[in-house]
């Protein structure tokens, strides 16, 4: 199933929520984030402002600043107007537009399960409730060891 995107040196994971550079993960917050799913989604769309802030804030009330100041996060995250990199564009009295070709590839997470009985056998897998934040001993995991919810510890 391809469920996530690809887009320049990026790959977007919207149900993991991450964004990777070249194999890196980018380091993005949760508004910034939502706005980059809703735009590469709708690629090529033009949204305006207020479809944004239904989509990124939900029943809440909110400035139109707040949308510039994720799309400017997100320009400067995403690289724009560097070696002419372009992503996001402005429309004139209209709202944003994601202008990158955009490919829709496999999530990670599907590929990952083919490697499972790999890493079985370097670490230990405990299974371990949806909200991947801690590993079995309560401790904070980095989000690099989480796999479908599951916590990789070296053994």
């Amino acid at each position: 199933m391809k469920d996530a995107f690809s887009f320049g040196p990026f790959r977007l994971y919207p149900r993991n929520r991450v964004l990777q550079r070249n194999g890196t993960v980018v380091s993005l917050g949760g508004r910034a984030f939502d706005l980059l799913v809703a735009m590469v989604e709708r690629n090529g769309t033009v949204l305006t402002p207020t479809e944004l802030m239904a989509i990124v804030w939900p029943g809440l009330i909110v400035e139109d600043s707040n949308v510039r100041i994720q799309v400017a996060h997100l320009r400067r995250t995403l690289g724009c107007g560097r070696n002419g990199a372009r992503y996001i564009a402005s429309v004139a009295g209209r709202g944003y537009c994601f202008v990158e070709p955009v490919g829709r590839v496999e999530s990670a997470t599907h590929r990952v399960g083919a490697y499972r009985v790999v890493l079985i056998g370097l670490f230990d897998l405990i299974r371990i409730g949806p909200a991947p934040r801690r590993d079995g001993a309560g401790e904070t995991c980095s989000a690099s060891c989480w796999i479908d919810g599951s916590v990789l510890r070296p053994r």
